[in-house]
């Protein structure tokens, strides 16, 4: 499968002999990087922070994200395994099964969790609440997902499941929880609903919560210190990514265990800061409109969430 080649164990055996050792970690960071998941988080978690749009506008964002959720389990990649097969005609299989909902399962429940935790339990702290309950609260808040974020041997397999075991796969309870819990399959036995799909999840939410309540603060600190033209900061963000090709091609970062999670979602976060800071110090020169990317991102949250889709049989590991 096409899909399969981008696989980091395949990219090491096929690329082992290709090229330079600076471009395959070049390459190599790029693929394995979670940059991006962390740019997506901690950009939502400013922006949730500052509620720039009304209750209304907001809640039909939300809406129409959560019916969005619903349709990329059914109806939406049926359709488009039909038009892909019907009416253009292709022998070849499409990626049918959108795991890939999961973000917008974390979406919603980071949304849910601004409005109805985050929002009221700042406006209480700043209605006249000790100082030390004022950093105690967001502190803790912070280390309950800073709990859930240092155990990262925990894989979906093995995520709790909110279904029992016993549940008939065929019935409309299951079928349910289908639509709402991005792994939940009816190919498995027994009966299973994790809480969670990825791993990935529970890093996002730390960084999310730590991000909505001191992401300002940092941001604040940052730019009254920082001027200048961005490139260098994005520069600084492909050495990191650099950087963690060649460690993961080390091996520094795929041993089992916190420390190589950690490590990797350092770099992570350390590129993830150079490229924002470095297109914001970016955001009035004429290259950066030049380049599209402002039009690009308009559309960067939809691209993610249907790429993929596009994972298309294109060669068989034999070449045909």
């Amino acid at each position: 499968r096409f899909m399969e080649f981008w696989d980091p164990a395949n990219l090491k055996g096929i690329w082992a002999g290709e090229g330079p050792g600076w471009y395959r970690a070049v390459v190599m960071g790029q693929v394995n990087s979670n940059w991006s998941m962390y740019a997506f988080v901690v950009i939502s978690a400013l922006s949730d922070r500052k509620q720039r749009m009304d209750r209304k506008a907001e809640l039909r964002s939300d809406i129409f994200i959560f019916l969005l959720f619903l349709g990329c389990h059914y109806p939406l990649p049926q359709l488009w395994t039909w038009f892909f097969t019907e009416v253009l005609g292709n022998t070849g299989s499409l990626a049918e099964f959108q795991n890939h909902r999961w973000y917008l399962s974390f979406y919603l429940v980071c949304r849910v969790l601004h409005f109805y935790a985050f929002a009221p339990v700042a406006a209480w702290l700043h209605r006249g609440q000790p100082r030390a309950l004022r950093a105690a609260v967001p502190a803790a808040l912070v280390g309950v997902t800073l709990f859930c974020y240092w155990d990262p041997d925990v894989v979906a397999s093995k995520a709790p499941s909110v279904c029992p075991a016993t549940l008939p796969r065929d019935g409309w309870v299951f079928g349910a929880l289908e639509f709402l819990l991005p792994g939940t399959s009816p190919h498995r036995a027994p009966a299973k609903c994790p809480l969670y799909f990825s791993v990935l999840t529970k890093r996002l939410f730390f960084a999310y919560t730590a991000s909505w309540w001191y992401g300002q603060a940092a941001v604040d600190a940052v730019l009254s210190k920082v001027s200048g033209p961005g490139w260098p900061w994005i520069l600084g963000f492909l050495g990191f990514s650099t950087l963690l090709g060649y460690l993961d091609d080390a091996k520094a970062f795929t041993q089992p265990g916190p420390g190589g999670v950690i490590g990797r979602d350092a770099v992570d976060a350390g590129a993830c800061a150079l490229l924002c800071l470095g297109l914001y110090l970016s955001r009035d020169s004429p290259w950066l409109r030049w380049s599209g990317l402002v039009y690009a991102g308009q559309a960067s949250l939809g691209s993610y969430l249907f790429h993929s889709f596009a994972a298309v049989d294109l060669v068989t590991p034999g070449g045909t």
